[in-house]
């Protein structure tokens, strides 16, 4: 590495919602909130182990910039040395990115559920929650939309979660299988889902979600 490439890496490692090893390879997987990037990543964790995994799992080998900038040492490594991070940030730095979109009704009727049942910071109406948020999600998506390297529609992969998974993984240079595939489609459902989330220790989750009555894994409606 050059010494320009070393001292640029140093500046961009400073910033927020930039890991701390920020690394040209990290792969950003992208998304306004409730648009379906914590399924994505199960979907990929439980390919990535072959097996069900854990939410405290999910966070340990492909983690949320949110929880942290530096990062678990157990985060996955894939061949071509990329990690996997969630964020709902706008950032320039983010250079190889997956990004999420779903529809706006959905996503706006899963967030205000999210921040006033599940985090309690929103107590106003829906009607208006609705007109705070609109152009917030709509100028997310006019920014990541034209400079992501992968689109997935939310939509799209509730009707083919495979080939979501499939594009993932190209995408990603990471060896594909079919058979694992089709396991981690059955151990990412929303039924497989919605049992880990209810019986996990919730032990990931911000404190105030781990009250009674409130699921994180919504009905993934479309």
């Amino acid at each position: 590495m050059s010494i320009t490439s070393f001292v640029k890496n140093k500046i961009i490692s400073a910033l927020p919602d930039i890991p701390k090893d920020y690394s040209k390879n990290d792969i950003y997987v992208i998304s306004y909130p409730r648009s379906g990037n914590t399924w994505l990543r199960f979907m990929l964790g439980c390919y990535l182990l072959d097996r069900q995994i854990s939410f405290k799992e999910l966070e340990d080998i492909l983690p949320s910039i949110k929880k942290g900038r530096k990062l678990p040492s157990s985060t996955y490594i894939s061949p071509s040395k990329a990690r996997f991070i969630k964020s709902h940030s706008i950032s320039g730095y983010y250079r190889n990115v997956i990004y999420i979109i779903r529809r706006p009704k959905k996503t706006m009727q899963s967030y205000y559920k999210f921040m006033s049942q599940g985090l309690g910071r929103y107590n106003g109406s829906y009607a208006k929650f609705f007109r705070s948020k609109i152009v917030e999600w709509a100028d997310h998506i006019k920014y990541y939309a034209p400079k992501a390297n992968l689109i997935l529609h939310y939509e799209d992969m509730r009707e083919n979660p495979g080939e979501a998974l499939r594009q993932v993984l190209k995408y990603s240079k990471i060896d594909i299988s079919e058979d694992k595939i089709a396991r981690a489609i059955k151990n990412s459902s929303l039924e497989e889902m919605q049992k880990v989330d209810r019986s996990d220790n919730k032990s990931w989750r911000h404190p105030k979600m781990a009250k009674e009555g409130y699921d994180f894994i919504g009905q993934g409606e479309i």
